[in-house]
C-alpha cells in the first residue's frame, strides 16, 4: 500500500479526525483523494507559503486532545531554499 492508498484508507474511516494541509501540490504529494474526503475545514491549500503551512499544521496538532493525523504535504526543496537563505522553519507535529 502506497501513501496515496494510505491517507485515504484512514481520511475514509476517521474523517472527523483527519486534517490536511497543502501547498498547490496534492496531486504530487498524493493526499488530494483523501483530503477529498474530509469536510472543507479540514483541508486547507496555502498555496506557496511553506513556513506558514507547517504552524498551522503544528498549532492544529493542539487542537484537541482526540486522536488525530495532521498532514503537511511539501516538497523538502522548499524549505532547504529558505534555510539557504537564512530563513527559519516551523516545527511539525502530530497528535
Amino acid at each position: 500500500m502506497g501513501s496515496e492508498a494510505a491517507y485515504d484508507a484512514i481520511a475514509r474511516k476517521h474523517p472527523e479526525g483527519c486534517f490536511f494541509v497543502s501547498c498547490d501540490l496534492d496531486p504530487s504529494t498524493k493526499i488530494g483523494k483523501a483530503a477529498g474526503r474530509v469536510s472543507r475545514d479540514h483541508r486547507f491549500e496555502m498555496s506557496i507559503q511553506e513556513q506558514a503551512a507547517a504552524l498551522m499544521a503544528n498549532g492544529l496538532s493542539f487542537s484537541s486532545r482526540e486522536p488525530q493525523i495532521n498532514v503537511f504535504a511539501t516538497f523538502a526543496a522548499f524549505f532547504e531554499a529558505s534555510r539557504a537563505r537564512g530563513s527559519s522553519s516551523g516545527a511539525i507535529s502530530a497528535t
